[in-house]
């Protein structure tokens, strides 16, 4: 393999072709015994933006009431979720399989782009198509998404376009100091992705999450 395409694969995460998830996930806070303050710390969620919900469990032969958060395609996008939310807004979050009988409209699915080298920037922000510009190991190359796919190309076929008007229902908040993203959906506005929002469409928010650049869409849940 060129050396070139070599150097600049070492940034990226989820980039290539993976498997699908074999479940979604979700988040959980807290499960207590008492409902009514399970309820009041899912509705006290709901009112921050987050996709809050309860569901009973039993253990040992007692019953509790799960708050959890969302529902995500892959790991790594709950525990994207889950850090955002960590010592800030919950004390605790922890992802989790999400159940069956979950009756949640929507779903995030968060794919890496690619993890964030000491260069890179925005070279092209269409209405379709956004295109960085990343440099490793005195290397440069172009990391591109275009309808739904993240893509490695050495040469970009776009032109320079910094000013294009986004088309999609995403926006940016910050919730206890900590930057997330929301959109507004069939059934209200709902958080959708920790990190800052730099470009979007109709289904898909491009987000600078730290340590790396984050696509998350949104998908239904038959």
């Amino acid at each position: 393999m060129n050396l070139k395409v070599t150097s600049l694969i070492l940034i990226f995460g989820y980039f290539t072709i993976g498997l699908a998830a074999p479940a979604r996930w979700t988040i959980q806070t807290v499960a207590l015994r008492d409902y009514e303050e399970a309820t009041a710390v899912a509705e006290s969620l709901s009112n921050l933006g987050y996709q809050a919900y309860t569901e009973f469990a039993m253990n040992i032969g007692s019953q509790y009431t799960r708050v959890r958060i969302g529902c995500f395609e892959t790991r790594d996008g709950a525990e994207r979720m889950a850090t955002h939310l960590r010592g800030a807004v919950t004390a605790s979050a922890v992802p989790q399989h999400l159940s069956p009988e979950t009756t949640l409209l929507h779903c995030t699915d968060s794919e890496v782009g690619f993890f964030k080298p000491n260069s890179w920037s925005i070279v092209y922000a269409g209405n379709t198509a956004i295109v960085f510009q990343v440099e490793i190991l005195d290397h440069r190359g172009f990391v591109e998404y275009n309808n739904g796919t993240w893509h490695l190309r050495m040469k970009s076929e776009y032109q320079e376009l910094l000013s294009s008007e986004p088309l999609g229902p995403f926006f940016q908040k910050l919730i206890e100091d900590k930057p997330l993203v929301f959109a507004h959906l069939s059934e209200g506005v709902s958080a959708v992705c920790p990190g800052l929002l730099l470009w979007h469409t109709q289904d898909t928010a491009i987000v600078d999450d730290g340590d790396a650049i984050v696509s998350c869409r949104i998908t239904q849940i038959p």
